[in-house]
């Protein structure tokens, strides 16, 4: 499926694209190409990323540092949502915000209104 994004990311850490490189070669924005990679990566195809760009790892030192990359990342994100998380309990907007969508006469169908309740519960138990 991304035959053509294997084809413009190199092998190695030492060669690696920039986001601007790719733009020009993608025809895409900035947005849209960090989209593209992560909808690559959501689809299993292991790409690495630092300061020189994208490139896909050869060596278990480019995976290790990739991986660690990510995971920080990660942890940053995280971090802010339980801080946001903690000030949105605070201020009991999800109560609120339920309740407007009902005088509103919007109401969730089952389906979304489980699918909201699953994110949450996975988010706090991530950042608990």
């Amino acid at each position: 499926m991304y035959d053509y994004l294997l084809a413009l990311i190199p092998k190695g850490k030492e060669n690696a694209v920039s986001n601007e490189a790719l733009q020009g070669l993608l025809h895409q924005t900035r947005r849209e190409v960090s989209q593209t990679i992560h909808d690559a990566r959501m689809d299993g195809m292991i790409i690495c990323s630092g300061n020189q760009g994208y490139y896909i790892p050869e060596t278990d030192a480019e995976l290790l540092e990739g991986y660690d990359t990510l995971w920080s990342m990660s942890i940053s994100v995280l971090a802010s949502l339980k801080t946001m998380r903690k000030e949105i309990v605070r201020r009991d907007l999800l109560k609120d915000t339920r309740e407007k969508s009902k005088r509103k006469g919007r109401s969730k169908s089952d389906e979304e209104r489980k699918k909201s309740s699953t994110h949450i519960q996975k988010l706090d138990a991530i950042i608990r």
